[in-house]
């Protein structure tokens, strides 16, 4: 490659540091809708990323990235590079001020259309994505760092909702009892056991059609996993399908969405999973009001908490197309506490499954 990258602006320098930091955004991990935003917003963002021969670094500013010009590798940290004639450096200083100004301008009300992000995609959708980009680019973070290369540890699989209800809460989903119903059934086994009875223990839930693969994990982060299928025949997969994935060395599930399946010459069908930040939570949910387009029945769903190291807010899994911008919910936690949510904005819809931004009335 011509060495001119660090004069002028040109489509190749654009075009090149495009590439590089769509790499660095972990692209198996993105759905198919997060990569067509990727690469409206970097055909925009590129031409003003400089690729430069040497670096500094200020404190609080966003570290530069470094690439061999040499290697197949791509983007990582100067201090994880060996110095060589061949290294060029991406300055993020000037990205991490654009990034973090879209951010405050749609938290303050602005539209992504105002903001140039695409008529695609809605505020909380953009500041969430917004957010995940810059720790990929601008916050020192190496995703090498993060990998655990282990080819023996193994995973839990379940899928779909109904599963993944089941499994994260040790029961299958029914309707709630009326708390009138709760208390007598109660009373009976305290009577009878001197105790009442926890329910995890009576079902077996691969009896009841609640399917639970093993796969293999060959690499994992907090971001998500790929993940090796060890059985011949299984549940058909596909993108965007609800997962949830617990390592045979930890104690919850995590939740997430399928980002793509490969099948090799060999056979064997390897997938990439995309995790959903924060501890899955199984509730029972309820549409409230009148003129209902859903069941107002209960239905399974998951909430997930707020997790401030991510600047993630609370969010809903729920059913797909149960969305509905100022509908009111009742939602039922294992422990029968009842929570009145308001939902706000569609954060992203999958197959099966729509995450959700809410308000607690």
């Amino acid at each position: 490659m011509d060495d001119d990258l660090n004069g002028d602006t040109t489509s190749c320098n654009a075009t090149y540091t495009k590439i590089l930091l769509a790499s660095h955004a972990h692209r198996a991990d993105l759905s198919r809708h997060l990569l067509q935003l990727l690469d409206r917003w970097l055909t925009l963002w590129s031409p003003g990323v400089a690729v430069e021969r040497r670096y500094t670094a200020s404190k609080g500013d966003a570290p530069p990235l470094a690439v061999d010009l040499d290697s197949s590798s791509g983007l990582q940290l100067p201090q994880l590079t060996t110095p060589s004639d061949h290294l060029r450096y991406l300055s993020m200083v000037p990205l991490s001020k654009l990034i973090r100004v879209k951010i405050i301008l749609l938290q303050q009300g602005q539209t992504p259309q105002q903001l140039e992000l695409g008529k695609g995609c809605n505020s909380a959708e953009c500041v969430e994505f917004l957010n995940y980009l810059h720790q990929c680019w601008c916050e020192g973070h190496d995703g090498r760092l993060l990998e655990r290369h282990d080819g023996t540890q193994q995973a839990q699989v379940c899928y779909g909702m109904e599963s993944c209800f089941a499994y994260i809460s040790n029961k299958p989903f029914k309707q709630p009892a009326k708390d009138s119903a709760v208390d007598t059934l109660s009373r009976k086994q305290i009577a009878a056991f001197g105790r009442v009875l926890s329910e995890t223990s009576r079902y077996d839930l691969t009896v009841m059609g609640m399917v639970l693969e093993t796969w293999q994990i060959e690499d994992e982060n907090i971001r998500g996993a790929r993940l090796l299928r060890e059985e011949s025949a299984g549940v058909r997969l596909g993108p965007n399908q609800l997962v949830a994935v617990r390592p045979t060395n930890a104690n919850a599930f995590m939740v997430g969405t399928v980002s793509w399946v490969k099948v090799t010459r060999a056979g064997q069908l390897h997938t990439g999973v995309r995790y959903l930040p924060g501890l899955p939570q199984a509730v029972a949910m309820k549409a409230t009001g009148v003129n209902l387009t859903v069941s107002d029945k209960y239905v399974a769903a998951l909430l997930l908490p707020a997790v401030p190291a991510l600047h993630t807010p609370a969010s809903l899994i729920a059913p797909r197309d149960w969305f509905k911008p100022g509908r009111v919910v009742e939602v039922v936690r294992v422990d029968k506490k009842k929570l009145q949510l308001k939902m706000e904005l569609s954060i992203e819809k999958g197959s099966d499954y729509e995450r959700i931004s809410f308000t607690e009335i």
